[in-house]
């Protein structure tokens, strides 16, 4: 096929063509973010925040994910029920709404997705079995599968949520 676009165009057009699907599932997932703490407001999505830290100290005790017995899908829903019956404990006790100016509400709401997503990829990558489920590519996996980055991609959510919070 003979390229008749101008050079811009076929420019933007393979660098679209060639986004890799690990990179569909982030912006995806960040824009589902993004859309749920606009919606529903910064308390909320502080308490998922938080909810997702509790589920992730009980998560690993619970007593039938012993072994390799269950599921990657049935952890996966275990893990998932386990964090909204949290959710829905903690958000009666969040209290924080966001600021008027709308500039404001979409970055808030875009960094408190930013924590969200970082708890989230932590969780998949060393509490649930999610390579089973899906396999994200060797760029993807280098940021989040090292134990040693446990630590700073957990605190990353905890530092957001207090600038965010604050009144």
């Amino acid at each position: 096929m003979e390229n008749n676009l101008p050079p811009v165009v076929a420019s933007v057009w393979g660098s679209v063509a060639h986004v890799s699907f690990d990179v569909v599932v982030i912006l995806l997932l960040f824009l589902g973010l993004t859309a749920f703490s606009f919606y529903f407001g910064k308390s909320k999505s502080i308490a998922l925040l938080i909810s997702s830290y509790i589920a992730l100290f009980i998560f690993p005790s619970f007593p039938f994910l012993k072994g390799d017995t269950a599921a990657a899908s049935v952890s996966l829903g275990l893990f998932v029920a386990l964090w909204f019956i949290i959710f829905f404990l903690i958000k009666r006790v969040v209290s924080t709404e966001f600021p008027y100016s709308l500039l404001k509400k979409l970055l808030e709401s875009a960094l408190l997705a930013l924590s969200l997503l970082c708890v989230i990829f932590v969780s998949a990558y060393h509490f649930l079995p999610i390579d089973t489920i899906y396999h994200f590519s060797n760029l993807i996996a280098p940021l989040f599968s090292p134990e040693k980055y446990i630590f700073y991609w957990l605190s990353i959510p905890i530092i957001v949520v207090f600038f965010v919070a604050r009144r």
